[in-house]
């Protein structure tokens, strides 16, 4: 299992989502349904994946803010 940090960008502004997942596609996938949620209606230009991890005790990313 890995740790993914993807950027995703719309008209509403730029949004970092962190998921867990088996694989890239499947991290796209679930980063995909998290933006939905969060953002019903906004039209996405671009999902990036930014950096991957081995999921394990102490892993995670520092975000900074803007």
């Amino acid at each position: 299992m890995y740790i993914y940090r993807l950027e995703a960008s719309s008209a509403q502004g730029t949004f970092v989502c962190i998921v867990a997942a088996e694989s890239e596609a499947e991290a796209f996938a679930h980063a995909e349904a998290h933006l939905t949620r969060e953002a019903p209606g906004a039209e996405w230009t671009d999902l990036a994946l930014l950096e991957k991890k081995r999921c394990g005790t102490g892993s995670g990313y520092v975000i900074p803010s803007r």
